[in-house]
């Protein structure tokens, strides 16, 4: 599976790379019913909810669970080309 995406765009020689090697999950979103003129671009360790569904916390696949006082590291990189 691929862990990067690259947004470019024909109207500029920018261009936006987001690298996730250590999340399963990239969502892509705007405002909807909107002309918002952005995308978000995140990675993610695990998938939202449902749209109204209400789930057990503790029931969803993928979640990193941590003891009191763990840690948890994971790094993802933004690089804009272009400039």
């Amino acid at each position: 599976m691929a862990r990067s995406v690259t947004l470019c765009s024909d109207k500029t020689p920018l261009a936006i790379t987001v690298t996730y090697p250590q999340m399963d999950y990239l969502g892509l979103w705007h405002m909807p019913k909107t002309d918002a003129p952005y995308l978000c671009i995140e990675p993610w360790r695990s998938l939202p909810s449902r749209q109204d569904v209400v789930e057990e916390f503790d029931c969803k696949s993928d979640l990193v669970h941590l003891a009191p006082g763990g840690e948890y590291q994971n790094c993802w990189k933004v690089a804009v080309a272009g400039e």
